[in-house]
């Protein structure tokens, strides 16, 4: 007979209130803690593309912020060739000016919203497809200006090339001496072929302008540009990396776009 203490004779016995787990629960249990293991490693593997793409679009806006400062600043100093010779007896022959131009190409086209419009509808726009072969999409030149004193003292000019070239998604700027030598007080840099890549994954780029007109002369004359770019970035191994960049430059010559 057992005593309420749990003894009988003298041995004490233990009463086991837990079940045995059936199959049924243990199949149910290893599916929860899978499923468990599979988010976790979802989040994280989400979590580090997220971190990847993030970083891809921090490098590509810096490239970018980089880039139309240079362009900014160069396009600025673009101008049309002077000379002044105060040697000649004819005053009206002391100023030469050769008339330069902001030259670009857009030979391909792309439907989406006009970046500088505000209308929403998409239409088809010109602009420079990326491919394999070497492509110049913009070209003008900084002029610096030569001159002669009446005493024959010259101070000889200098005209340098600026271009962009797009190749294998990649824009190379160039910054090329093409005639005249750079004094000691110039401080521009001389960047040659292939150039400095300034923008990376570039998938196209449209480029337009329109003309700035002076109203005091009748009909009104072009006296300068303001030049549009967007640029669309897309890695080609991640949909989630794509990225939009637009600037409009304002300058002092004509542009001439194809």
């Amino acid at each position: 007979m057992t005593n309420k203490t749990g003894f009988s004779k003298g041995i004490f016995i233990f009463y086991n209130t837990k079940k045995a787990m059936s199959l049924m629960e243990i199949l149910v249990s290893v599916a929860v803690i899978g499923l468990a293991f599979t988010l976790v490693s979802q989040m994280i593997s989400q979590g580090t593309k997220n971190v990847g793409s993030s970083m891809w679009h921090s490098e590509r806006l810096k490239e970018s912020q980089l880039f139309f400062k240079m362009l900014r600043e160069d396009l600025h100093k673009a101008s049309d060739a002077i000379s002044v010779d105060y040697t000649t007896a004819d005053p009206d022959n002391e100023l030469t000016t050769t008339k330069r131009y902001i030259n670009y190409s857009c030979p391909a086209s792309e439907n989406f919203v006009n970046p500088f419009s505000n209308v929403n509808t998409p239409v088809s726009l010109k602009v420079a497809k990326s491919q394999d072969s070497v492509q110049t999409l913009l070209s003008f030149s900084i002029n610096k200006l030569s001159k002669k004193t009446s005493t024959g003292v010259q101070t000889a000019g200098h005209q340098i090339g600026i271009k962009l070239n797009l190749e294998k998604g990649k824009l190379y700027y160039v910054r090329k001496l093409e005639s005249g030598a750079l004094g000691a007080d110039d401080d521009e840099t001389i960047i040659n072929p292939p150039g400095k890549l300034v923008l990376s994954d570039v998938d196209f780029i449209h480029i337009s302008h329109e003309d700035i007109l002076s109203q005091i002369y009748n009909p009104p004359r072009k006296i300068g540009s303001v030049i549009n770019f967007f640029v669309r970035i897309k890695a080609k191994d991640d949909e989630n990396k794509k990225a939009e960049f637009k600037q409009s430059i304002k300058t002092s010559i004509e542009a001439v776009g194809s």
